[in-house]
């Protein structure tokens, strides 16, 4: 498989950063690849909750509604944008759904080489078979989530929709155990010495901060994911 790109390593999810991490290249800067991720991450992020929440509150759409914002946010915008402009507005929003689909497929791709790769190095299973196979059993989870804002939408798991179940178990567990699992992998398994040839490859200003870096990861990382984790079950 080719290596990807430095824009395509962010995506959902710390399977998908897996994946990609199995692929770098030796001679990658790891610090700087890791600082552009978390920084442009940020940006986006800010910039799309200066673009989406005054639209929540001029909608008088709860802000805690969860990943489902999107979907009530932004038709909201897009039918208060067309009582003036109705060509523009329909173009738009045919051009952002469409983006969107486009940012779910690819982040799909990336999270289901996880569980191909597993199946057909772990279990000798053919890739296309393997592929096929998670990619069916993803469809269907993806029907009954969509079915959950309609005619499933009275099904409930302890009080939520299953969409927002599965949500709430990937978000608030699956996600901090798997990056729990990583920093206590890298903090405690490997030995130190082949985490500072890892991290320092990438030149001197990376073996100066190496120190502060694998003390975070071995003791303030974990502590805080627990945190998060604890936090977002309480909430």
């Amino acid at each position: 498989m080719p290596w990807p790109p430095r824009w395509a390593r962010l995506s959902l999810g710390v399977g998908t950063i897996l994946t990609y991490a199995s692929y770098i290249k030796k001679e990658e800067n790891l610090l700087v690849s890791g600082l552009g991720t978390a920084i442009s991450d940020l940006a986006f992020a800010l910039i799309a909750a200066f673009a989406v929440m005054p639209a929540v509150f001029a909608a008088g759409i709860q802000p805690g509604a969860g990943p489902g914002l999107v979907f009530e946010t932004l038709p909201y915008i897009f039918h208060r944008m067309g009582e003036g402009m109705p060509v523009l507005s329909t173009v738009i929003s045919a051009v952002f759904f469409i983006t969107i689909l486009a940012a779910a497929l690819t982040s799909a791709i990336s999270m289901l080489e996880v569980g191909v790769t597993f199946l057909s190095d772990e279990k000798g299973m053919p890739r296309r078979r393997a592929t096929l196979m998670l990619a069916f059993l993803c469809w269907l989870l993806g029907v009954v989530c969509s079915l959950s804002f309609g005619p499933l939408s009275g099904f409930k798991i302890l009080g939520l929709s299953f969409f927002d179940f599965l949500d709430k178990l990937c978000s608030s567990l699956f996600m901090p155990f798997g990056g729990l699992i990583f920093t206590l992998f890298v903090g405690w398994k490997m030995s130190k010495v082949r985490v500072r040839k890892e991290f320092t490859n990438g030149g001197t200003v990376n073996r100066r901060i190496f120190g502060v870096v694998y003390f975070l990861v071995r003791y303030v990382a974990p502590v805080g994911i627990v945190l998060v984790c604890v936090t977002s079950l309480l909430g």
